[in-house]
C-alpha cells in the first residue's frame, strides 16, 4: 500500500540566498585579489575556503523541501535531508525562540533550547514548527524547520499522529 502525502511544501528565500552568494563573491574576489598579487598566505587560503564554502551554501540552502505522509516527516535541504517517524513524535508545536536563537543562522546548524538539543532547518524571515521526538536521534531531541503555514503543518502532523496511534492500536 502506498503512502499518502498529507503535506508538502517547498520553503525558498531569496533573501538568504542573495546573502549567501554576498559572501561567497566577497570572500572570492578577496582571495582572487590576493593571488594576483601573488600573496598566497593563510589569509589568501582562509578566503579561498570561506568562498567555496558559502558558494556551497548558495546553491546548497536554495529549498526546504517539507513532507509529511502517515509514516513520516521528511526535512530536505539540498543534499541533506532528515526524517522522523510518526511513531517517534511526541509534540510538535509553533517554535517561539529568543532573538539572538532565532536569527542566529540560516540553513542547518544545531543549538541547545530549554535544555533540550535541537537541529534547525530554517530560513530566517519565516516561523518554523518544532517537533520534539519521543526517542532522541542520537543526542538530537527537537527538529524544528521553517515553513510558510505553520498551523497548516502542525495540524497535519497531529492528525498524522492520530492516524498512527489508530493504526498501532489495531
Amino acid at each position: 500500500m502506498a503512502t499518502e502525502i498529507i503535506y508538502q511544501e517547498v520553503v525558498t528565500s531569496k533573501k538568504t540566498s542573495l546573502f549567501f552568494l554576498a559572501l561567497a563573491a566577497e570572500a572570492l574576489a578577496f582571495g582572487t585579489w590576493r593571488l594576483q598579487a601573488r600573496r598566497t598566505g593563510w589569509i589568501t587560503r582562509i578566503s579561498l575556503f570561506f568562498g567555496a564554502l558559502f558558494s556551497f551554501y548558495t546553491i546548497n540552502f536554495r529549498e526546504l523541501r517539507v513532507t509529511l505522509d502517515d509514516d513520516s516527516l521528511r526535512l530536505k535541504f539540498g543534499v541533506f535531508s532528515w526524517t522522523i517517524p510518526m511513531a517517534n513524535v511526541a509534540d510538535c508545536r509553533l517554535d517561539v525562540l529568543q532573538p539572538l536563537q532565532r536569527y542566529g543562522g540560516a540553513g542547518i546548524h544545531f543549538m541547545f533550547v530549554n535544555g533540550r538539543y535541537r537541529v534547525n532547518l530554517n530560513f530566517l524571515e519565516y516561523p518554523r514548527v518544532v517537533v520534539t521526538l519521543a526517542r532522541p536521534a542520537g543526542p538530537v531531541q527537537e527538529v524544528s524547520f521553517s515553513t510558510r503555514r505553520p498551523d497548516e503543518v502542525i495540524e497535519a502532523i497531529h492528525a498524522a499522529l492520530e492516524h498512527e496511534s489508530l493504526e498501532s492500536a489495531r
